[in-house]
């Protein structure tokens, strides 16, 4: 069971927060866009796909949040260090909250079916996107 301290550490985290969300498109990241703009964060909304990085980004304005969308594929570091620093840039500070939410899947197939492409590319995704 957390403490009332812990609680409102905890708390004061994601409350006025300079927050980098990957995977802001669509689903749990869009939602924690959401979920921050209420809570009086500015968001940059990273996805790998520009139109839904941007109607994440509208929505957050329609709520009353400020937001930037960039464009970022995390399995591709020279695009996360860019993210980093249009997002430091962006905030006038540095970030105080990443959610590292990006992630795919593969399946469908026998693990032995499934080409050697795809588990390099939900890698870069899961793993590398996240280090």
């Amino acid at each position: 069971m957390m403490t009332a301290w812990a609680l409102g550490k905890n708390r004061r985290r994601s409350y006025d927060a300079r927050a980098v969300v990957t995977g802001a498109g669509s689903g749990i990241g869009r939602a924690f866009a959401l979920e921050l703009a209420r809570r009086n964060s500015h968001i940059v909304c990273a996805d790998l796909d520009a139109g839904r990085a941007r109607e994440t980004v509208d929505l957050v304005i329609a709520a009353g949040g400020k937001a930037l969308a960039v464009t970022c594929d995390v399995s591709d570091r020279s695009q996360v260090e860019s993210l980093a620093e249009t997002a430091e840039e962006w905030f006038g500070e540095p970030t105080s909250l990443v959610i590292n939410n990006a992630g795919v899947g593969v399946g469908g197939l026998p693990i032995g079916d499934i080409p050697l492409e795809d588990w390099d590319w939900a890698l870069g995704v899961n793993l590398w996107g996240v280090v």
